[in-house]
């Protein structure tokens, strides 16, 4: 096996360390956000991953 290969099979793991869910929107009302929350967290859901809190910058 060669050194590249080796690297590439050891890196592959850290791809998968985060996964991010996105939306844009041409507003930031309360409804907005609010459904895109709870659609972020039945997407998470649907991965496996249990949501225990939710940190914003502006909000």
């Amino acid at each position: 096996m060669s050194a590249a290969t080796i690297r590439a099979r050891a890196a592959m793991p850290r791809v998968l360390e985060r996964l991010v869910f996105v939306e844009l929107h041409d507003d930031e009302r309360v409804g907005t956000v609010r459904a895109s929350t709870q659609r972020a967290i039945g997407w998470f859901s649907s991965h496996g991953i249990r949501v225990q809190s939710v940190v914003t910058g502006d909000a």
